[in-house]
């Protein structure tokens, strides 16, 4: 697992983008990296470690994303309940674990995307 503590995040405009930031910075969290469209065939874990974008995009869903890594539980709690006030509705939010690291980020989105739906089938 990268040991890098980072929230990666997708799909915001520059003001959400000003947000996040801001929360991170509020609560000394972690430093906060966007993923660009040209870095979606990319493993996660490349991402992490700061490889250069692939330069091929993907064709990605219009999803807001923001993943968390190497964070402490309380890390990310802070986190998500002060995303809760300012973001409605929340991104998708999403821990990277050791498995995640190895998928590219576009199959990522897409297996996150696809358990919200069942979640929300569910209700």
């Amino acid at each position: 697992m990268n040991r890098n503590k980072v929230a990666l995040i997708y799909g915001f405009d520059e003001k959400e983008k000003e947000k996040i930031e801001d929360i991170a910075k509020l609560h000394h969290l972690h430093k906060v990296r966007e993923i660009e469209a040209s870095m979606a065939v990319m493993e996660v874990g490349d991402i992490l470690a700061g490889k250069p974008p692939a330069g091929a995009k993907a064709e990605m869903p219009s999803e807001k994303v923001i993943l968390f890594n190497d964070m402490s539980d309380e890390e990310i709690e802070k986190y998500i309940e002060h995303l809760r006030r300012e973001f409605k509705p929340l991104p998708i939010l999403a821990v990277i674990t050791e498995t995640s690291e190895k998928w590219t980020f576009e199959y990522l989105v897409e297996h996150l995307v696809e358990e919200r739906e069942k979640f929300r089938a569910m209700k």
